[in-house]
């Protein structure tokens, strides 16, 4: 394993712990949420260490995460990253929960996430946070 796969495995766990490591991030990370932003408040592109906060923030405003499991790691080069993940989480305004299975891109440059990139099934989510 190298240093950058470490880094990504101590980064993922750590946020498993919910302890997510902005250190990890590079100063002009580009991160990519898929969706339409007039539906899912984490859709678009987000840019910097500032950036990934605003992510977070948006998404712990209406989600609570209950369960993340990296389910496998591919690598090419110690560079870039393919990270399958389980998700369950729970819309805190409806208290719907939804389960989901989505796929992380990541390009690393000494030990720090350049870009990151997740896709994933809106729909779920987006019925999820609809009002009965």
């Amino acid at each position: 394993m190298g240093p950058n796969e470490k880094a990504l495995r101590t980064a993922y766990a750590a946020y498993v712990r919910g302890e997510p490591d902005i250190a990890v991030f590079a100063d002009d990370i580009v991160w990519t949420s898929v969706g339409a932003p007039n539906r899912m408040e984490t859709a678009g592109e987000w840019r910097g260490t500032d950036g990934v906060l605003q992510y977070y923030a948006a998404l712990g405003a209406n989600w609570t995460l209950s369960g993340f499991e990296v389910e496998e790691v591919l690598t090419k080069d110690d560079r870039r990253f393919a990270v399958r993940i389980n998700v369950t989480a729970q819309n805190q305004v409806t208290g719907k929960a939804v389960r989901f299975d989505k796929v992380d891109f990541v390009t690393m440059e000494s030990a720090k996430i350049t870009t990151y990139s997740e896709i994933f099934d809106t729909a779920p989510l987006i019925r999820a946070a609809r009002p009965a």
